[in-house]
């Protein structure tokens, strides 16, 4: 199986926190303020969600927002070696257009959206070996109506 790295906002923060990705985590005595219906982040010490999680000198959790979550494969890389997640806008020289990175259910696969046309297909790997990372749905607000 292929690990899975997400990434995700703070509520408290507008850095990127990457790790794992927890939903409805049970609050334990110790842990008062964790609420089942929010969504967090599980990295390693010394990362980002250092200011808004909890250092327990192992692990952080941090909370963040959940319609900010990515995931990403490790080997998912655009030919300039950046990660690629979900959520991201590639230009891609093959389609001459900007694509932006979706994970379908009914293919249990990634697939891409093609802004020029609106056509949804799977993303073939390979094809991340052609396209350039230029930003996300998050953080650039001309991608977020897609």
């Amino acid at each position: 199986m292929t690990p899975i790295l997400y990434r995700g906002k703070p509520t408290e923060d507008e850095d990127w926190v990457y790790g794992y990705y927890v939903e409805n985590l049970i609050s334990f005595e110790s842990f008062p303020t964790f609420s089942p219906t929010r969504a967090y982040i599980v990295s390693t010490p010394g990362s980002a969600c250092l200011r808004a999680g909890i250092d327990n000198e192992r692990t952080m959790i941090c909370e963040v927002l959940p319609d900010t979550v990515g995931m990403h494969p490790y080997e998912l890389k655009d030919m300039d070696g950046t990660p690629i997640f979900t959520g991201d806008v590639l230009w891609c020289t093959p389609f001459n257009a900007h694509i932006v990175i979706l994970y379908q259910a009914s293919f249990s696969k990634f697939a891409c959206k093609v802004i020029c046309t609106g056509g949804v297909m799977r993303f073939n790997p390979e094809l991340a070996k052609q396209c350039t990372v230029s930003g996300n749905i998050i953080d650039d607000p001309d991608w977020r109506a897609l």
